[in-house]
């Protein structure tokens, strides 16, 4: 009886998932968790731009339906008996006269209301997923709250370098999350955070599975097509101890299809921690959510330009009190001026017993301008270290090239000493 109730109310298949206990991907999850941003509820990846769990996404991997009516909380109900009884009928009412005590307030949490189906059963879920990624970025929780396995889920179908080596159902697998269990990984080499870290920093456009619940939206399950509206729309999900919003006109691609990223118009005030809705008519037209796009920029904005100034340059904070001295483009991360350090090298010599010793190399008073290619007024920091590495490896070919001339020129002398005795 108690099955038949949960599977009224569209909670069976995310049941269905839970009793798989895979050990997490941890390092994942925290190189997840340091791409996000609580006041947009977006990942920040620097080539890409943002990217996010849409309403659609969760209810692909979980089974659950986010949207519909609101929920009319009763905080209370766990306390009356009488109404878990009718609810779950009399096993329950069995269990609670007994000695054995129930969690029957989290039994009764999906049945508030007396049509649960017709409501938003799902969205203090997903609120609840939301807001523990808030709280895990911030550093507030050292670990991930609600269904954090959607993350990983949400990460092997969207973003290819980090899926698993291939997954253990079909496309057709729903939810989707059943797909990935037992899918063997392919990371037993690089199972740590950094990795993870540079493949971020690094992720392509070309590189994201955009479409990953296909392009025809009729051939979802049901539950998911319910939740396609939600997802093309900036909505704030409310659950019984808070809200959270999502906004779809900051990934454009996934909630609206775009063939390439969107600038989206500045979140709303309501995001802040000290701005709280409280008149109900404001709630109760955010919870049914606005059109993401209205709230998109001019097409005539740059998405690039965005990107550099508020995706890829907040990362960088540390770097942004830097003044410099002249005209840099939007998003350049410049340092202070660094003094070069000294450039040693060593070179063979013979009254050494290592038969080397380590010279620095004074500064020349007559030097050749070497100009940097046409257009080119800065190098990253992955081509300065690639510089660094030519210069090491010019250092080890001129010290083996004067190793074998001194060879040679011993040679010669030994030669001509003994030519001559």
């Amino acid at each position: 009886m108690v099955k038949a109730k949960v599977q009224e109310a569209g909670f069976l298949p995310f049941l269905s998932i839970l009793g798989h206990g895979k050990k997490g991907d941890r390092p994942l999850l925290v190189a997840l968790a340091e791409r996000w941003w609580d006041t947009t509820h977006t990942f920040h990846f620097d080539e890409v731009g943002e990217m996010t769990m849409t309403p659609t996404d969760f209810s692909a991997i979980t089974g659950l339906r986010v949207g519909g009516k609101r929920l009319q909380y009763d905080m209370e109900m766990y306390k009356n008996k009488n109404k878990v009884v009718k609810l779950f009928g009399k096993p329950i009412a069995d269990l609670l006269a007994g000695e054995r005590r129930v969690p029957y307030d989290s039994l009764c949490t999906p049945y508030w209301n007396k049509h649960p189906k017709d409501d938003k059963e799902a969205d203090q879920i997903a609120r609840a997923f939301i807001l523990s990624m808030d709280s895990c970025s911030r550093g507030r929780s050292a670990s991930m709250g609600g269904y954090w396995r959607a993350w990983e889920v949400w990460a092997c179908e969207y973003l290819k370098p980090f899926a698993l080596s291939s997954p253990s159902g079909s496309v057709n697998t729903w939810p989707r999350t059943l797909r990935w269990v037992g899918a063997k990984s392919k990371r037993d080499l690089q199972h740590h955070l950094e990795p993870f870290r540079v493949m971020m920093r690094h992720l392509t456009t070309d590189q994201v599975n955009w479409n990953p619940w296909g392009t025809n939206d009729s051939e979802l399950p049901e539950e998911v097509q319910k939740t396609v509206p939600a997802t093309r729309k900036r909505i704030l999900l409310e659950g019984p101890a808070g809200s959270a919003w999502f906004l779809g006109e900051r990934v454009t691609m996934q909630s609206l299809g775009t063939p390439s990223p969107q600038v989206p118009k500045i979140p709303p005030r309501t995001m802040l921690a000290d701005y709280k809705l409280t008149n109900e008519s404001e709630v109760e037209e955010a919870v049914n959510g606005y059109p993401a796009s209205e709230w998109v920029a001019p097409r005539s904005s740059d998405y690039a330009d965005y990107r550099d100034e508020y995706i890829r340059y907040r990362h960088y904070d540390d770097l942004r009190d830097a003044e410099p001295q002249h005209s840099t483009p939007a998003g350049a991360n410049v340092l202070p001026r660094i003094s070069p350090q000294p450039w040693l090298v060593r070179i063979p010599c013979w009254a050494n017993q290592n038969g080397s010793k380590v010279v620095q190399i004074p500064r020349g008073q007559d030097c050749c301008v070497i100009p940097l290619p046409d257009g080119v007024t800065y190098v990253t920091a992955e081509a300065a270290t690639e510089l660094m590495e030519l210069n090491a490896g010019l250092n080890a070919v001129l010290f083996s090239t004067a190793l074998e001339a001194s060879i040679e020129i011993r040679r010669l002398r030994e030669e001509n000493v003994s030519h001559f005795s």
